[in-house]
């Protein structure tokens, strides 16, 4: 799977690839997968059989509420 351009991010309504979102979040896909199950991570917005894609936006938000719980300035 190819890393999309970091730019794509910016743009909320942006989808994101797996690779994309490990990237970001430094998290590995089992890592991700295990936390949408736990509903601490969130969910694809749109999945199909063989390609899921989150929102730009809820990733980012993810990322925010991180920081802020670990006292990180973001």
């Amino acid at each position: 799977m190819k890393l999309q351009p970091i730019e794509v991010a910016a743009d909320p309504d942006a989808l994101l690839n797996l690779a994309t979102v490990t990237a970001m979040t430094g998290m590995a896909k089992t890592t991700i997968y295990e936390a949408i199950k736990d509903g601490r991570f969130p969910t694809q917005a749109r999945q199909e059989r063989r390609f899921a894609r989150w929102r730009a936006g809820d990733v980012r938000a993810w990322l925010r509420n991180e920081w802020q719980a670990q006292g990180v300035a973001a």
